[in-house]
């Protein structure tokens, strides 16, 4: 691995997740349960080898679920995370409510837009974050592009 890697009990282990059959950490077809934790320069994992490799020998270490959500009958930006990875992640606020706890990012939103564009061999995948805020007639929006660091 080179230098020690930090993993958790529960952690797993992802390999060339490409988000495609045989390549989809939702699915679980590339990823394992990792069994050592701690401080570790070996990590040992339970379910075979991976279905494919990783060209750029790149690895991830997760361990659940996150979703960001615009719940705009309560006006706000929420956070779900802590619960199980699933082959279909949850989309409706009432599943993700009994699922996990929200955490309130902002309120007062006005209008919300999270778009993840996928990743090709020519660029890097993107999630694009528009967000509205108001309060007392005042307006502001806010604009955010990140690259997600996901090449295979």
């Amino acid at each position: 691995l080179g230098p020690a890697v930090n993993v958790r009990r529960n952690d797993q282990l992802v390999i060339y997740n490409l988000g495609i059959a045989g390549a989809d950490a939702y699915q679980g077809s590339n990823r394992r349960r990792i069994l050592n934790s701690g401080l570790v320069n070996t990590i040992r994992f339970n379910g075979g080898a991976f279905p494919l490799s990783s060209p750029a020998r790149r690895f991830y270490v997760v361990n659940t679920a996150t979703t960001l959500a615009c719940d705009m009958r309560n006006k706000r930006l929420v956070m779900y995370q802590g619960y199980t990875i699933q082959p279909a992640q949850p989309s409706r606020l009432g599943a993700l409510n009994r699922l996990a706890t929200p955490r309130l990012l902002a309120s007062d939103v006005s209008s919300c837009y999270i778009h993840f564009s996928s990743g090709t061999m020519q660029r890097t995948a993107m999630v694009t974050l528009q967000l509205g805020l108001e309060q007392d007639h005042a307006n502001v929006n806010l604009f955010h592009q990140m690259t997600m660091m996901n090449s295979p």
